[in-house]
């Protein structure tokens, strides 16, 4: 058979990169590129894309210690002003699916979630006003340096949260710095 004489592992940070690299020929794999990257490198016909469920979760943690995300209802609001499926659609350009429960769907540790949230401002609203903040409050979102998927996900929260007087404070922050404070 055939053999390889060499093997060079490299993890560019950026997607582009990836992506200069399969179309000039200097790199023979890639993994985690951007939507945007992974659909111009599929229309090359010298490029071979293939597609694998990953076990990759975005997740969204809550400090419960202090403030409004102590209230049950706070977080069920911040639950229901989240749109799941436009986040699949337009941040992953539908490279992604939704999580259904805890751990992936089809895996052994899979338990499904209920209530399944839905994307309902409305009900947001309603909870915000029953849990006494009908005028909303200000909520700091961080997230890890060079993570453009949550930094897309959480803009778009942003703006989704505004009607309900809910002020979000995006922060980029160092991998190393964040890991220390999201544990």
């Amino acid at each position: 058979g055939r053999h390889v004489g060499r093997v060079v592992i490299q993890w560019p940070k950026a997607s582009s990169t990836q992506r200069l690299g399969l179309e000039h020929g200097d790199v023979d794999i890639a993994m985690n590129m951007t939507p945007q990257d992974l659909d111009a490198v599929a229309k090359e016909p010298a490029i071979r894309v293939q597609n694998y469920t990953g076990q990759t979760i975005w997740d969204i943690r809550l400090n419960t210690t202090h403030g409004p995300l102590q209230n049950k209802l706070v977080r069920q609001a911040l639950s229901h002003s989240f749109d799941y499926d436009s986040m699949v659609k337009y941040v992953f350009k539908g490279y992604a699916n939704r999580m259904l429960g805890v751990g992936p769907t089809g895996l052994a540790n899979f338990f499904p979630a209920k209530p399944l949230y839905t994307y309902d401002i409305n009900k947001a609203k309603s909870l915000l006003a029953q849990a006494g903040h009908p005028n909303g409050f200000t909520l700091h979102v961080d997230w890890a340096s060079g993570d453009f998927h949550s930094a897309q996900m959480a803009q778009i929260w942003q703006a989704d949260v505004a009607p309900l007087g809910i002020k979000m404070v995006l922060q980029e922050v160092p991998v190393a710095e964040y890991f220390n404070i999201s544990k």
